[in-house]
């Protein structure tokens, strides 16, 4: 089973190209599916071996008891501890890569092991960099502003993922024992990485790749000190003047400092403590989100996560979720000024992590990230901590019992999750086409997985004009979970306008409007609402503040098309204000 488990590993390249979600739902599978194959190996061996360490395991404790409070007072428990259908963030995942932390702590501790890895790392990378090649010169790539993302849908989350190979193959390249055709082969590998994730154009993490090999040099290089404090003040210098020069994208910052800037308006002396709970920013920020983050989102969208990890921990998890978000980062200084690294092995995983940790300052995690994090940090660890080798036999039915249960949750997760995101896309295929059985196609999808709030947000979505009356269960179970009143109050705005009880409209409006001002699709919704009853001097008033919001992009550009092929409700909006004028 410990060789089969080596095939997480592959997850960057899932996709599921008949699923609603193609990048995202299809990893998640993968990974449940894994673990469930080592909880069930371990039943059928009979035995455990448990990497013991007393410091990792006080830290583990805490960082659990953490997660685990900030669910329990979570505003959005629910959320908190299943997570949502696309990035499933809660507790119970953090649970999950926990225990993913240990299978690879036993793993590396074996050589073997590691270099299979290893060789994995560079296999998913050379496939995933000449994906994102020859996806530059696609055409269809125009969605993303020809920015490559490969099977891994976002452009900065594959350079968020190469970090690891590349500095993997850049330590290969530094190895004098190697021969002329395995160095060849390590060049070219590190010069496709490299161009995979210029081809991202994510400024993160070529920061954080910047960055990390200046601390290499700083700490880990002869050169006389005096020749690295000149270096120093030079590329001091050198980041003053990129701005001023058009090499930084203003507007890329300017949207990090709207998010960071509302991120800041949360803080609240009730929550500062354990945060909001995981997976509760979204409900959050709109509270306070200015209507200048519109020309860096989708019109329609606002964003998942304050795109810096160190904000985050504060917001979502309070001063003991960011105490012990930093001690990482504490324990990787005091190994550099201290010079604590001496293998190769432990140079490839601190110097890689220190990559990836400047790069979510500016960006967040998702699955796979933390899959691949987690396994280096797990060879940081055993080559720089002392690990007893704990063997314990699990003849007893309590512990053989438990872990079956664990492996067929595990399994049965997978499986679900995997049907559910078929029966999505199935679903919605089968509305554009006008059948009739898409409702119950994607109410199966919903029961499905029914802790999730994506699913049915699509069912309401959908069929709240046609079918209001048999979605009532649907839109409670939506607030319980989400707790997004904001939401709750759009939809039942249209439920009430079926119903022809406007005086409810009007208070669903003001409602959602005090919990997110600035949400378009609160706009939008009303004004069509009004359009459709004849009461045109509402809609131009709802519409007035739909284009008020929106930002203004020049005539041709492709922002401007972009803009217009996602915020189609927008367009209409505005061809129906030309109307009531």
């Amino acid at each position: 089973m410990k060789k089969i488990y080596l095939g997480v590993f592959l997850i960057p390249l899932v996709v599921n190209p008949l699923g609603f979600e193609i990048y995202s739902a299809s990893k998640l599978s993968w990974f449940l599916f894994f673990l469930a194959i080592f909880a069930l190996g371990l039943v059928l061996s009979n035995k455990i071996e448990v990497m013991r360490n007393k410091m990792l395991y006080y830290y583990l404790g805490a960082l659990l008891a953490s997660l685990f409070l900030s669910t329990i007072f979570s505003v959005t428990p629910i959320q908190s501890l299943f997570g949502e259908y696309h990035y499933a963030k809660g507790f119970l995942l953090y649970l999950l890569l926990i225990g993913h932390l240990f299978i690879c702590l036993h793993l590396f501790s074996d050589g073997r092991f590691r270099k299979k890895f290893f060789k994995i790392v560079k296999i998913v990378a050379a496939i995933l960099s000449v994906h994102a090649i020859l996806q530059y010169f696609n055409p269809e790539n125009a969605e993303h502003l020809f920015r490559s993302y490969a099977t891994v849908g976002q452009p900065n989350f594959l350079a968020q993922l190469l970090i690891f190979p590349f500095f993997l193959l850049g330590f290969e390249l530094l190895d004098e024992d190697r021969g002329k055709k395995e160095s060849a082969m390590s060049v070219l590998l590190f010069v496709l990485v490299g161009l995979a994730i210029f081809l991202t154009r994510s400024r993160a993490v070529i920061l954080g790749v910047m960055a990390s090999a200046y601390l290499g040099f700083l700490f880990f290089s002869n050169v006389k000190r005096l020749y690295k404090w000149l270096l120093t003040a030079g590329l001091v210098a050198i980041a003053g003047a990129l701005p001023f020069i058009g090499f930084i994208d203003m507007r890329s910052i300017s949207s990090r400092g709207l998010l960071w800037e509302g991120s800041l308006k949360l803080l609240d002396k009730w929550y500062v403590l354990l945060g909001t709970g995981l997976n509760s920013f979204y409900r959050e920020f709109v509270r306070v989100m200015p209507k200048e983050a519109f020309n860096t989102e989708q019109f329609y969208t606002t964003p998942s996560s304050p795109h810096n990890e160190i904000l985050e921990a504060l917001l979502e998890r309070g001063l003991l979720g960011l105490i012990l978000y930093l001690v990482p980062i504490v324990f990787i200084a005091w190994l550099l000024i201290r010079k604590k690294i001496k293998s190769r092995d432990g140079k490839v995983a601190i110097f890689a992590i220190i990559a990836y940790l400047v790069s979510v300052q500016f960006s967040f995690s998702v699955l796979e990230h933390f899959v691949y994090l987690i396994a280096f940090w797990a060879i940081l660890l055993l080559e720089q901590l002392e690990f007893d080798d704990a063997k314990r036999t699990m003849k007893h039915f309590v512990w053989k019992g438990g872990l079956a249960l664990l492996a067929v949750s595990l399994f049965v997760s997978s499986l679900l999750i995997l049907k559910t995101d078929l029966l999505l896309a199935k679903g919605f295929e089968q509305y554009a086409m006008g059948n009739p059985a898409a409702f119950d196609v994607l109410e199966e999808a919903v029961n499905n997985t029914p802790v999730f709030t994506y699913p049915r947000r699509i069912v309401i979505k959908l069929f709240a004009d046609e079918r209001a009356g048999e979605l009532v269960d649907h839109l409670e179970a939506y607030r319980r979970i989400s707790g997004e009143d904001y939401y709750y109050n759009i939809l039942g705005m249209k439920m009430a306008a079926n119903e022809g009880d406007f005086d409810l409209v009007e208070d669903h409006y003001l409602k959602a409007g005090e919990a997110a001002p600035n949400l378009p699709i609160l706009y939008t919704e009303a004004g069509d609402i009004y359009f459709e009853n004849g009461n045109c001097e509402k809609a131009l008033e709802m519409y007035g503040i739909l284009k008020s919001l929106a930002p203004v992009y020049e005539e041709g550009s492709e922002e401007k098309r972009l803009f217009e092929k996602h915020a189609t409700g927008f367009v209409v909006a505005m061809e129906r204000m030309a109307e009531c004028e």
